[in-house]
């Protein structure tokens, strides 16, 4: 299983770079996960649904971009949405690539 996963995560990586190659590192932001500097033992709980995934493309996203870009995601389904999609090309002139299915496990 474990070995498939490596593989669909490699595959998708080729064809990220393939199509993504004229993007600069600093015009990819990768949402897939967040990484904090936290004590042993303490845990954040992060809340998200379609009203603040939309607040935070708008107002915090939005502002940072200064030309098209490459937004990663997982495929949670508020970063999927149709509306999210929309937001993200239409208002950002940005890129939309979600991960496939199940491959944020790792």
């Amino acid at each position: 299983m474990l070995v498939a996963l490596i593989e669909v995560l490699d595959e998708f990586a080729e064809e990220f770079h393939r199509s993504y190659r004229q993007y600069g590192q600093d015009t990819v932001y990768n949402e897939t996960g967040f990484y904090y500097d936290m004590q042993p033992r303490y845990i954040w709980d992060v809340w998200m649904d379609d009203d603040v995934w939309k607040t935070y493309l708008r107002s915090l996203l939005l502002p940072m971009l200064v030309e098209p870009s490459v937004l990663l995601l997982d495929n949670f389904v508020s970063h999927v949405s149709d509306e999210s999609y929309k937001i993200v090309n239409e208002e950002l002139s940005t890129h939309l690539v979600a991960l496939q299915r199940l491959s944020v496990s790792r």
